[in-house]
């Protein structure tokens, strides 16, 4: 019974990271329905070690990395996410220290994961250094997907201290967007060996968001159609509510958004032309109309449909 008890009080404990958000996100005022939680970031972090281990072949123990990383961010259930900005790297290594012992003490096995999370923030071996490089680069990249989804505006940032770094502030005022600036100034903290220099580079000259596959090389009408007839929510108007878009200085435009949620919602042109947005917000569904020229891409929708 002892036994069980711990596994459920330790899980209990961890569960708490999927619970908080990353300090970073809150700090620029990230908006979005959902913004990244500690245990995503965990996630983040072990799923970016796979494919760099898969494609660049590392010579390291890759069960070791996915370890360490699995515990890297635990003592943030005790002392929170405290960012490079808020707090010197000694003294946060000296509370998560503390907090670790605390948390593991009750474990078979506490001294061992504690030596593990030891050896993540010596970064002296291999698989701490690759470990350490997953840890930066994978919030460089959640950054910039963020970015390209418009989720940050750097016009409100007066409560903001991380904007007000002298290195931060440079970038920005240089011309680079929010995720290339971030992009820039791991690059130039955290001493990426190549592989995850060529990594973070690529993210930073291409968009790194997923785009709707359409494997079967279908028009847009065409997709629309099967949409249609399989009876999706978004075809349905009783389930759809209007958002007149007129006074955003786009003429007889609407925003048909579902009335139960969800990420996607559609686009009108004078009740003639539908067309599907992937976005979580009016502010982003404007951006992109204004942005992509969205008509283009619509659907004349007749009286039978």
């Amino acid at each position: 019974m002892d036994k069980a008890k711990k596994v459920v009080e330790f899980y209990m404990l961890c569960n708490k990271l999927k619970n908080i958000v990353r300090t970073g996100w809150l700090d620029w005022g990230v908006t979005r329905e959902r913004v990244e939680s500690i245990a995503e970031h965990v996630y983040g972090t072990q799923m970016l070690a796979v494919s760099m281990w898969s494609e660049f072949g590392y010579n390291i123990d890759i069960k070791k990395v996915l370890t360490m990383l699995a515990v890297h961010e635990l003592e943030e259930t005790v002392i929170g996410d405290l960012t490079q900005f808020q707090i010197d790297k000694k003294t946060k290594e000296e509370m998560g220290h503390k907090a670790i012992k605390e948390i593991l003490s009750g474990l078979n096995t506490g001294e061992t994961i504690e030596q593990l999370i030891l050896e993540f923030d010596e970064r002296k071996t291999p698989e701490a250094q690759f470990a350490y490089y997953c840890d930066k680069l994978e919030c460089d990249l959640q950054c910039k997907a963020y970015d390209e989804e418009h989720c940050v505006d750097l016009n409100k940032q007066e409560n903001n201290k991380t904007a007000q770094n002298a290195d931060v502030k440079a970038l920005l005022e240089s011309g680079k967007t929010w995720g290339q600036m971030w992009m820039t100034f791991g690059q130039a903290r955290y001493n990426y060996d190549e592989n995850f220099l060529e990594v973070s580079n690529y993210a930073m000259n291409n968009p790194v968001s997923l785009k709707n596959e359409n494997p079967a090389g279908l028009s847009f009408a065409e997709q629309f159609e099967i949409a249609k007839r399989l009876g999706f929510w978004h075809i349905n108007p009783q389930e759809l509510k209007a958002v007149d878009l007129t006074d955003r200085g786009l003429n007889s435009a609407y925003v048909y958004e579902p009335i139960k949620g969800g990420a996607q919602v559609i686009v009108g042109a004078d009740g003639k032309y539908l067309t599907f947005v992937s976005a979580i917000s009016l502010e982003q569904v404007i951006n992109q109309i204004k942005n992509n020229n969205l008509w283009d891409k619509a659907v004349e929708i007749n009286s039978n449909n």
